[in-house]
C-alpha cells in the first residue's frame, strides 16, 4: 500500500505542477493575491489553509497509530466474517 500511496502522491504533484505551468501564462494572478479581497480575508484564508493541513496531518497520525495497535485487525476478524 505504501508504494501505491507514493505513486499516487507523485502523480498528483506532477499533474498540479503541469497544470500550474500551463495556466501561468494567462497572467490572472498577482503576488498580492486576489483583487478585491481585503487583507483580513487573505490572512484568514492563509490561517484556514494552515489549519486544514495541520488537521490532516493529525488525523493521518491517529489512523497510523490505530492501525499499528492491532485493534482494526481484531475488529475485522470479529465483525467482517
Amino acid at each position: 500500500m505504501s508504494a501505491l500511496g507514493t505513486a499516487s502522491s507523485l502523480l498528483y504533484v506532477f499533474i498540479a505542477l503541469i497544470l500550474g505551468l500551463i495556466y501561468s501564462g494567462n497572467r490572472l494572478g498577482t503576488v498580492g493575491g486576489r483583487a478585491g479581497s481585503s487583507t483580513s480575508e487573505k490572512i484568514f484564508g492563509i490561517f484556514s489553509s494552515l489549519g486544514n493541513i495541520a488537521f490532516a496531518f493529525g488525523a493521518a497520525a491517529g489512523l497510523a497509530e490505530r492501525a499499528g495497535c492491532g485493534g482494526w485487525a481484531l475488529y475485522a476478524r470479529v465483525w467482517l466474517r
